[in-house]
């Protein structure tokens, strides 16, 4: 438990990506098919063409083209930049929730250009990032990368009684065919260590160990921003529980070490909940419940893994 406190701590003590690359405001290049025009910012008016700082929102930039004889109000949409999208993956998802509260994730664009001919008055940023440009059809494909960042173990070892565990190291990786453009299924292999495993202890100290590696199949469908599953999950569960002894000089007793290992192997259902955060950016939380275990005995048990989740998809047919 300490570890999970402290590496939280250190994520959030260590500034995240968008807050240290980006500035509050940025220059922006504005033009316009017409000549001798000018474009009202904020309270400001600037010639044609013209390289206009603005500051970073969530709001829409409005700008308004100018002539003698035109006024014409437009709208820029504000976007995510790729700094806070990408970049801030190595923060285990910490990084994200802090650059939530901070403006400096959302950006206009490089350039902006007003089109008098146009129609359209309200404009999307110059330039998005490749895996933003594609709105997923039926027999798309995307490959799934993801890292749970926090899980929470409960495993029935075969005469132990329950235990728990937790733990902030996995991977996981996958596979989404859309069957529909709101529809997908999704199979995945995932590990999750949890921080027993990975504990020192030399003399005269015990500890226990998780760690859990599972194939899933899901049905998943998007509503608004959200992406939910429910499906099926074969498991491969490990448990040990080691303690060390040592030698009393005082009392020539010899204290024994005891290690005592467990895997089993289950069937159960997959359920989860994501929040998308751009097309391919997502965070979410997986709860993959054990109801039967195969080996060693063939019984009805309730085990579970909960695990914090983000996910990156990556389109490789489309």
């Amino acid at each position: 438990m300490e570890k999970i406190i402290f590496g939280f701590l250190v994520s959030f003590l260590t500034c995240s990506c968008a807050t240290i690359l980006n500035k509050k405001s940025y220059p922006v290049l504005i033009s316009s098919n017409l000549d001798e025009s000018k474009v009202k910012v904020y309270d400001s008016i600037y010639k044609l063409p013209a390289l206009v700082d603005v500051k970073r929102s969530n709001k829409d930039l409005d700008l308004t083209l100018l002539t003698d004889s035109l006024r014409i109000n437009y709208k820029t949409k504000a976007s995510l930049t790729n700094t806070f999208l990408y970049l801030n993956i190595f923060g285990y998802g910490v990084y994200h929730l802090i650059d939530l509260t901070n403006n400096k994730r959302f950006h206009y664009g490089k350039s902006i250009t007003l089109n008098s001919n146009d129609t359209v008055r309200i404009l999307e940023s110059s330039y998005r990032s490749f895996w933003e440009k594609s709105q997923r059809e039926k027999g798309n494909i995307d490959f799934v990368f993801s890292i749970p960042f926090y899980s929470s173990f409960y495993f029935k070892p075969e005469d132990y009684g329950a235990k728990y565990d937790s733990g902030i190291f996995g991977l996981s990786l996958g596979i989404d065919y859309y069957y529909s453009p709101i529809k997908f299924l999704n199979f995945n292999a995932t590990g999750v260590i949890g921080d027993g495993l990975i504990g020192e202890c030399f003399e005269n100290c015990e500890y226990e160990g998780m760690s859990t590696f599972y194939f899933s199949l899901t049905d998943n469908f998007k509503v608004n921003r959200f992406y939910l599953g429910y499906g099926f999950n074969y498991s491969d569960n490990y448990w040990n529980y080691k303690k060390y002894g040592f030698y009393n000089e005082e009392t020539e007793e010899a204290l024994h070490s005891v290690f005592i290992e467990e895997n089993t192997k289950s069937i159960g259902l997959l359920m989860n909940a994501y929040y998308r955060i751009s097309k391919r950016f997502s965070v979410g939380v997986i709860y993959r419940p054990n109801i039967f275990r195969i080996k060693p005995t063939s019984e009805f048990i309730y085990e579970h893994l909960i695990s914090l989740d983000v996910s990156f998809k990556i389109p490789v047919w489309y």
